[in-house]
């Protein structure tokens, strides 16, 4: 994969005139030809001793996009002899990313996704404008949040990786596309949830706390990786900067959650019951033997599991 020389890209904002706690981010610069901008990170975790670290953040952004997660597009850069990542800035025309507490923030310590939840909303109804809706759709924003970290093995959950968006100019709110995951697929010593939960336990809660919200991005992450697994999607040619212990390792990071979920997707199959009424409505326009209903049922009940039922 070929990088690109950024080192002529003219500099809009230096890392100390960027707002938040972005510790890998070197400068905001003008993407040439567009209007866009984006930011250079260099990835500074002192305990990664891949010379390739800087793909963490490249292929989790090509990961999310294979399962329908919006999030920031990245490229590969260099910059003056100094390799890294380039993310392009999500903000569209009129929005400005919201601290709304910076203060109560960095009093607060989640030690548990509930606590976190409660915690950023307790920041988010402070702001000037926000709805009822806008805190249902942030808390669900939430969940999915910590939902895809567990998934990439990104421990990096704070505020300032997922922070509201307004519009200046109508005064809505929206959440933020998944940015800033250049410490993913992080080896099981360093990658800790809430201090205390790996990437399993806390995708294990969340299923068992908000199925409706996570089992459909599990069945996504399932469906994506039926055809190709996680090596064949690794060994794509963009990949082939990367060392081939460090592929290996985020292969086996990927594919120990991929796993996780189609356990649990496998087991939210086996708990979806019919009733009587269901199994009659699904064969009575069928004029078939007996045991060919049976056979047609199975086959609509997996198909509406795996939610390729499309006759409701």
């Amino acid at each position: 994969m070929n990088r690109v020389d950024i080192s002529n890209y003219k500099l809009i904002r230096n890392e100390s005139e960027i707002p938040g706690n972005f510790t890998s981010v070197r400068g905001e610069y003008q993407i040439p030809g567009t209007d866009k901008t984006g930011f250079f990170k260099h990835n500074v975790f002192t305990d990664d001793e891949y010379e390739s670290k800087d793909y963490r953040e490249f292929v989790a952004s090509k990961f999310l996009k294979r399962i329908g997660v919006p999030c920031a597009e990245t490229f590969l850069a260099i910059k003056d002899g100094n390799r890294g990542c380039m993310s392009i800035n999500i903000l569209k025309p009129h929005e400005e990313f919201i601290d709304f507490d910076p203060l109560y923030k960095m009093r607060r310590f989640s030690n548990n996704i509930d606590e976190y939840i409660e915690n950023d909303l307790a920041m988010a109804k402070t702001g000037d404008g926000i709805t009822a809706e806008d805190l249902r759709k942030r808390k669900e924003h939430l969940i999915k949040y910590v939902f895809i970290s567990a998934v990439i093995s990104n421990r990096d959950i704070k505020a300032d990786n997922t922070l509201m968006i307004r519009n200046n100019e109508t005064g809505k709110y929206r959440n933020a596309e998944y940015y800033d995951m250049d410490i993913a697929f992080l080896d099981d010593r360093y990658c800790s949830f809430f201090g205390k939960y790996s990437q399993t336990d806390i995708i294990q809660q969340l299923y068992d706390k908000y199925p409706s919200i996570v089992v459909p991005i599990g069945k996504n992450i399932e469906h994506a990786f039926q055809e190709q697994d996680v090596d064949e999607f690794l060994a794509d040619e963009t990949f082939d900067g990367i060392e081939p212990e460090f592929k290996g390792k985020i292969a086996y990071q990927l594919g120990k959650t991929i796993r996780c979920i189609e356990k649990l997707n496998a087991k939210e199959a086996y708990n979806f019951k019919f009733g009587i009424d269901d199994i009659h409505e699904r064969t009575k326009e069928t004029d078939i033997s007996k045991r060919d209903k049976v056979a047609l049922f199975i086959t609509k009940v997996k198909n509406r599991i795996m939610g390729r039922d499309k006759s409701e």
